[in-house]
């Protein structure tokens, strides 16, 4: 777990111009807000899927508005995970 979540860190860390994030007091996942009010978590979501096979949650799914992701960082593979969600957003933003 704490390899998990020392990986988000850095990524938020890197990302902090297009997310935000309360960081957890436990559990495996937390919530990533998009700072851009003109991206839908949904459909940001949607195309990630598409293109890399990268599932994340958007935040409609709770009906907790549309601007947020819900990202795990509790597999033993995260930090592979979002060596891969890095390489997409450098490729394709948030599109």
């Amino acid at each position: 777990l704490s390899i998990g979540l020392q990986s988000l860190r850095e990524f938020v860390s890197r990302h902090e111009e297009i997310f935000e994030w309360c960081e957890p007091a436990g559990g495996t996942f937390t919530l990533l807000r998009i700072k851009d009010p003109s991206v839908s978590a949904f459909n940001y979501c949607e195309a990630l899927r598409k293109r890399s096979g990268l599932m994340l949650i958007p935040s409609t799914l709770f009906e907790y508005g549309d601007d947020h992701l819900r990202v795990t960082f509790g597999r033993r593979n995260t930090p592979e995970l979002l060596r891969r969600w890095e390489e997409d957003l450098e490729q394709n933003g948030l599109s």
